[in-house]
């Protein structure tokens, strides 16, 4: 809204009520998705947050606003800030959905009402990317007891007394409540729309009060409509829950428990569809919705199923006990990996053709997209069903890793080429400095640390989506070479030993690939400093984090410290061989000069929070399902790559691979 100055020019009317706040609110929103990312994207969110934050004062009790500065939170904690800032900004959204949830209304005409629904489903997402964020960066300084206890008595939930920072375990299994007590009232909202089918059966509602609305304010902003495909996605979103919850799983009787909880889920699932009368669910559900969440959750079951075969096998291994011990969880293992290979058939035999993700748009390119998400996550899991078979360490198991490899190479490969740009072939790993020379202020050179330690205004980021998409695949095919080249799988399958040279080649390149394709070209340029002067490399200053929040910021440094792991073993390889090692030690050296200058950039550095040296090697290792290492290659992470990143003001460099 515009009002005319005296002059003739024109000035913004400022928002002087709840509705014109709102208004403003949604509007900033809608730009902001229309950036989709970047500054600009995060300036119109965080403008949206302001507005809705004016309208919570002119209505306090407001779902609409409370619910919607919620959600501009949890959008800014997990697309967007580093990890510091999202810790802040998500348990900002906690709060606000908890406030949200005190005014929200029981019931809507006798049956759950779908607002209040929908702030439990998506506070539910606010405390499992919570979850997610400790896991990885520790807890956070923010006191989230109040709200956790507010949403125990809220929702009826039993839980211990919470320290102010609570642990991953709490937040997921908080989460998993919300999800249940959601699925429970979207099943009693759709059981008073559908008639029944021919078995007659249904799953009651859940028993609830009525509470009055005192907003006083018309449901105007927020649509919460609820479709058959919704509870299958509320379903699929219980079932990544437990998935997290088996991560966290300290014993076999935990990790039972939590397999008993899967099994619930999929028997609501099943009753739920056997409830609807034929046609039912995709007919009323938004174009195509159902068909792809019915998909969603066929894929986030075999999570679970991957996920629990592999934390018992991890607890196993952590307490030097055979697994699987017993002839159940025998059976168990040779379940998964059959439904593994059959869904990995499945989904190759609808695979879009090469190059299609860079030439379609619309409809068809988001069906396409989700298709190649799906291979890649079966490709991951077959990779996962590798290190398993390898930690039981039976030499009969040998052909079997052979086998899980090639397929989760088939599949990655599958992917890859999706992906790739138009009349090209796989990008190139040839590394071009036209994009790092543009740079003012950040040469490829290396500067003198004290001048020149801050980000440079004009730092950029040279990937794009499509690229960052193609880079996770290439550096899970780095992974897969990378665990073929085991030293156990080599001494039991000839196939192996005879393709070490081959596979330590091909780790090399798809890490390579991947790094170039985040846009981190110029760390290849890196060469050595002068000795024992305090230098940083230029162009790191002129190198910003990807868009997409911490999760992309820990993304790129996995990427950084697997190529560092991929050229370390090609260097090993080539040593043993008798091979010539130069130019591999160059290149090595080129990693840690890059890592450490973004790792000694000054204060507010980025990266910092991603690349600590004990972190960022367990995150790394824990992407690649926690290989286990040698002797060798323990002594060159620890004895040389930790001090050397953790050396103040200079660079020493790294011993080359012996």
């Amino acid at each position: 809204m515009r009002v005319r100055k005296e002059k003739g020019t024109w000035r913004k009317k400022e928002a002087d009520s709840f509705e014109a706040c709102m208004d403003e609110g949604v509007g900033q929103e809608e730009r902001g998705e229309r950036f989709s990312t970047g500054e600009k994207a995060q300036r119109h969110y965080e403008q949206a947050f302001a507005f809705y934050a004016r309208a919570i004062e002119y209505a306090p009790q407001s779902v609409d606003a409370l619910y919607n500065a919620a959600r501009v939170q949890y959008v800014l904690g997990t697309e967007f800030l580093s990890p510091s800032a999202a810790d802040n900004a998500l348990c900002t959204a906690v709060h606000l959905y908890v406030d949200a949830l005190r005014c929200a209304p029981h019931v809507h005409d006798g049956i759950p009402d779908a607002s209040r629904l929908d702030v439990m489903s998506n506070c539910a997402s606010a405390l499992q990317a919570l979850g997610e964020l400790y896991y990885e960066f520790g807890l956070g300084p923010t006191d989230l007891s109040p709200a956790l206890r507010a949403l125990s008595e809220l929702t009826q939930q039993h839980l211990p007394s919470t320290a102010p920072t609570p642990t991953p375990f709490l937040l997921y299994t908080q989460a998993l409540h919300l999800l249940h007590e959601t699925a429970q009232g979207q099943t009693a909202v759709l059981s008073a729309q559908v008639p029944m089918g021919e078995s007659g059966t249904s799953v009651p509602s859940m028993p609830s009060s009525p509470v009055p609305d005192t907003s006083g304010f018309a449901d105007a902003f927020t649509s919460s409509l609820v479709a058959p495909s919704s509870l299958l996605e509320t379903y699929s979103e219980e079932l990544a829950c437990v998935a997290a919850l088996l991560g966290e799983a300290e014993d076999a009787n935990a990790i039972a428990h939590f397999v008993h909880e899967a099994q619930r889920i999929q028997a609501s699932v099943d009753a739920f569809i056997a409830s609807l009368p034929p046609g039912f669910g995709a007919s009323q559900s938004p174009e195509e919705e159902w068909d792809h969440q019915c998909m969603a959750l066929t894929m986030a079951a075999i999570v679970v199923r991957v996920a629990a075969v592999q934390r018992a096998s991890e607890v196993a291994a952590a307490g030097a006990v055979p697994w699987p011990s017993e002839a159940a969880d025998a059976l168990t293992l040779d379940a998964v990996e059959q439904e593994v290979s059959q869904r990995a058939t499945a989904l190759l035999a609808i695979a879009p053709p090469p190059q299609s993700l860079t030439a379609v748009r619309g409809a068809r390119q988001r069906e396409e997209e989700t298709i190649v998400s799906y291979i890649c996550d079966i490709g991951d899991h077959a990779h996962a069903l590798a290190g398993i078979r390898i930690r039981q360490g039976a030499p009969s198991n040998a052909a079997l890793v052979w086998e899980h490899c090639a397929l989760a190479v088939k599949c990655l490969n599958t992917a890859a080429a999706a992906f790739e740009p138009l009349g090209k072939g796989p990008s190139s790993t040839t590394v071009s400095n036209a994009a790092s020379a543009s740079i003012p202020y950040a040469p490829l050179e290396w500067v003198p640390y004290e001048q020149s330690t801050s980000l440079v205004q004009g730092a950029t980021n040279m990937s794009n989506t499509i690229s960052r998409a193609r880079a996770s695949i290439y550096a899970s095919l780095a992974s897969a070479a990378l665990t073929r080249t085991d030293a156990w799988l080599v001494a039991h399958w000839q196939p192996a030993r005879e393709s070490r040279d081959k596979l330590t080649a091909n780790a090399r390149i798809y890490a390579r690939r991947a790094l170039a394709d985040q846009g981190m070209q110029w760390v290849f340029h890196v060469t050595s400093p002068r000795e024992g002067q305090p230098m940083l490399y230029g162009r790191a200053r002129g190198h910003l984090p990807p868009s997409g929040g911490w999760e992309a910021l820990v993304r790129d440094a996995e990427f950084l410290l697997l190529c560092v792991r991929a050229v370390y073993l090609r260097g090993v390889y080539l040593a043993e061989q008798g091979g010539d090692s130069t130019s591999i030690q160059a290149e090595l050296n080129a990693l840690g000069g890059a890592v450490w200058s973004l790792l000694h950039l000054a204060s507010p550095n980025p990266w910092q929070p991603a690349l600590v040296p004990e972190d960022s090697l367990r995150r790394m290792l824990e992407a690649q399902d926690d290989p286990a290492l040698s002797e060798q290659e323990s002594e060159f992470w620890h004895r040389t790559w930790i001090p050397a990143m953790q050396s103040p003001y200079h660079y020493p460099g790294l011993a080359p691979p012996r």
